[in-house]
């Protein structure tokens, strides 16, 4: 490959403008759970015929058994991860929403049988205004929050402002909104931008919940309280060792919860937490932790009796670098890593041969279609030409002996730690020398969101298939720490277009200039289990991605 032509084959897909997706076809509907519909061609009968002889007396039907109802009561001891250092859900991104998601409720949510359906919460009904830039919900009325405290309109004009400010690690899911209103006490409208297609979607995101605006104006934040309106209310917290909820008997979703209530065992060593599984310690497994194909290889052969449940959290391994030092901030040597990363051996040694190899933090139907991404440079296999290229590249930026980098991770979870081993394995391959720097939850969070680190390599997830749940890993300020105003143009163009096939041709043009500035590199998106013994009823996960499980309690029940 010729000086300057690294990325050939992306700058080739991207100066013909739009003709990789104008070619797509139109977005398919998400496939319905209904029965199809039944023909309107005429069955012919048989013929009528005589016969004296005797019939023969049809079977007997088989009785269907009783389906199982919930039942009331119980306790559900769950194991969860580390101590997340606070309860301040909308200052702090991480498991923390597993433990305060089931407290707590949104104006909007998803609908518990349907991944993509956006159903009422705290809304009762929402209206759209014509031109698509007003929204107006109609509250819900008599709910309470668990101190006795009427909610009202004002606390989510409230939580509204306070999760699009710039403290807010949610403000890119609602860009879209330019002010709240209050009309009465049970209306709020929210004044956008432009249209969005997008915001009833991110609304119902579970992390998208509303905290007492009295205990936020009387204490500062919610980093030691739990006060919502959700069906469970807080008991006891006791950091580093457990978190205790009882049940709501106010909530406002009648005959929910079935539970009496959960105590969440706060636990650091991934070891630990299965073992204290394995012997019955803990019903279940939270949300929050993501057990990956080799624990649920070990607890299939531990406890053959465990129910796994398969659960998509809509997570990728990623490795980020910091493009405002160097010498990542030459494209060169972004390029370099980007094309010498095997994402074919991270599915084969991370995931044990489960995962899905997709071009950047997208997935679903905007994302660009797995046959023309494996066809780019990076993706390519064998990994000869790419890493020869890399080398070149990295030569070419004044490294021909290559450099160090220290890899920020999260200590307590292990698959972070196999992540930033495989990282250091795939660097060496071009002559980087990449060092682990393994930090607890509380300091990597905090060293994460301000971008405090050269390196790092870590397992994000994003909110929900549409591209503006991304929009931390696109929009400005964004998560990686880069700049481009290029892609900002991009991202903003396609969050206000209404069209589905005129906002994928954006969505495809933005993905291709972030592989061609390799901002980050997305090895590859995994599976994530979760575990239950059979007495656990209902705990399937029911919705894509972590935050949107995060009640997923409220509907479960013991059968013994």
């Amino acid at each position: 490959m010729r000086r300057g032509n690294l990325f050939a084959i992306v700058s080739c897909l991207m100066g013909i403008g739009l003709l990789l997706a104008g070619c797509a076809p139109a977005l398919a509907p998400t496939p319905s759970a209904k029965s199809p519909a039944a023909s309107t061609t005429p069955i012919p009968s048989a013929p009528a015929t005589e016969s004296t002889a005797p019939k023969p007396a049809a079977p007997a039907a088989t009785p269907k058994p009783a389906a199982e109802q919930p039942r009331y009561g119980g306790v559900s001891p769950i194991i969860h991860s580390a101590d997340p250092g606070h309860l301040d859900l909308q200052r702090l991104r991480g498991p923390l929403h597993a433990l305060v998601g089931p407290g707590y409720s949104g104006i909007l949510k998803y609908d518990t049988q349907d991944t993509e359906k956006v159903v009422t919460d705290l809304a009762e009904r929402w209206e759209v205004s014509s031109d698509g830039k007003v929204y107006t919900f109609h509250l819900r009325k008599d709910i309470r929050w668990h101190d006795g405290k009427p909610f009202t309109a004002a606390d989510a004009k409230f939580n509204v402002e306070r999760l699009t400010e710039k403290a807010s690690p949610f403000a890119g899911m609602l860009l879209a909104v330019e002010r709240a209103e209050t009309p009465d006490a049970n209306i709020l409208n929210l004044f956008l931008k432009y249209p969005s297609a997008s915001l009833p979607a991110q609304l119902a995101n579970g992390f998208i919940l509303l905290f007492p605006k009295h205990v936020i104006e009387a204490k500062g934040d919610m980093k030691k309280d739990y006060v919502g309106t959700g069906p469970f209310k807080l008991k006891a917290y006791n950091p580093y060792v457990s978190l205790e909820l009882v049940k709501n008997e106010n909530y406002f979703e009648k005959g929910l919860p079935y539970l009496d209530g959960v105590t969440f065992y706060l636990i650091r060593d991934r070891t630990t937490q299965i073992a204290a599984f394995r012997v019955g310690n803990a019903k279940m497994t939270s949300v929050g932790v993501p057990l990956e194909k080799p624990d649920a290889d070990l607890m299939r052969k531990q406890a053959p009796n465990a129910v796994i449940h398969p659960m998509n959290r809509l997570t990728a391994r990623v490795f980020y670098m910091n493009a405002s030092m160097a010498p990542w901030n030459d494209v060169r040597v972004r390029r370099a890593v980007f094309l010498a990363w095997d994402r074919q051996a991270a599915i084969k040694v991370l995931g044990q041969g489960v995962g899905e190899i997709r071009a950047t933090m997208l997935t679903g139907a905007f994302a660009l279609p797995k046959e023309e991404v494996l066809k780019l440079p990076g993706f390519r296999q064998p990994k000869d030409a790419d890493r020869a290229e890399a080398r070149r590249l990295l030569a070419e930026a004044g490294f021909p002996e290559g450099f160090a980098t220290r890899m920020l991770t999260r200590a307590d979870y292990p698959e972070y730690i196999r992540l930033s081993e495989f990282a250091a394995d795939q660097l060496k391959t071009i002559g980087i020398s990449g060092t682990v720097d393994g930090q607890d939850g509380p300091v990597f969070t905090d060293r994460r969101f301000r971008v405090d680190y050269h390196s790092m390599a870590f397992g994000p997830n994003v909110e929900n298939t549409d591209p503006d749940g991304a929009a931390r890993f696109f929009a400005s300020p964004n998560e990686p720490g880069f700049v481009d105003p290029e892609i900002d143009r991009l991202f903003a163009q396609q969050s206000q277009t209404l069209d589905p096939l005129a906002r994928q041709r954006l969505v495809r043009e933005m993905e291709l200039r972030l592989i061609d500035q390799a901002w980050y590199v997305t090895s590859h998106w995994n599976e994530n289990y979760l575990f239950a013994w059979p007495e656990v009823k209902n705990s399937a996960p029911k919705w894509a991605g972590p935050p949107n499980n995060n009640r997923l309690i409220r509907d479960v029940w013991l059968a013994k």
